[in-house]
């Protein structure tokens, strides 16, 4: 049986620009860490691995990244219960299907992404959906016809998640209105925009990079094209 963090009858979630509920796929160190980061800001967050020793230590490596962060003064008590609340271990897949935004943080394999997304598909998602790649284009992601572009996003989030705050997002052809609601939610996860220029770096189409260089120092938003 799937282990879950318990919430208490309040469940408390918070709803950001249309999205409330959450869903990360992947609890390698980075889908872990994605998945804590948006529990901590107090979005109710439903994380699935296909592995059930990733399932079973979810509850124990929430409370070691608490301690952590509590040691380098980095985490409220407030983002504490909400962790605490918020992050929820799925039975399946299939429990994904009702989130408003699912990121998916398996391997980098071409072939098992796309599996998790017509599982998804499948299962009825209809919510924006995106990739936690480095290495994967979005054009070839979507060369299958699985993921809905209009909805269909690259965010690669920098490492060590929760310490540097730096998110990279390739928009390709999103429909404009659910990339404008993706942006709003990964500014309240604390990535913001501080100015704007042309770098290069090498994903497919339009890309955005937004960035905050420490707690005190200003943040950056980059616009650029690659290959």
């Amino acid at each position: 049986m799937v282990s879950r963090v318990k919430s208490n009858a309040s469940e408390r979630s918070l709803m950001i620009d249309g999205i409330n509920k959450v869903g990360v796929v992947g609890l390698g160190v980075m889908g872990f860490d994605i998945a804590f980061l948006y529990a901590m800001r107090g979005c109710r967050t439903f994380v699935y691995d296909a592995a059930k020793v990733a399932m079973d230590s979810l509850p124990g490596r929430s409370e070691q990244t608490i301690e952590r962060l509590k040691k380098r003064k980095r985490i409220s008590d407030d983002e504490i219960e909400s962790v605490r609340n918020g992050l929820i271990g799925a039975i399946g897949l299939k429990e994904l299907a009702k989130m408003d935004l699912v990121t998916e943080a398996v391997s980098e394999s071409a072939k098992t992404k796309l599996a998790v997304y017509e599982a998804l598909r499948e299962a009825g998602f209809a919510g924006i959906l995106t990739t936690n790649t480095s290495s994967l284009a979005r054009s070839f992601l979507l060369a299958g016809g699985v993921p809905d572009r209009s909805k269909f996003a690259l965010t690669h989030f920098f490492n060590p998640v929760l310490y540097t705050q730096m998110v990279e997002v390739v928009k390709g052809d999103m429909e404009t209105t659910n990339f404008d609601t993706m942006v709003s939610f990964l500014k309240r996860l604390g990535r913001t925009r501080r100015n704007q220029r042309y770098i290069g770096l090498r994903f497919q189409q339009h890309s955005h990079v937004l960035r905050r260089h420490g707690a005190s120092a200003g943040s950056m938003w980059s616009a650029h094209r690659g290959r």
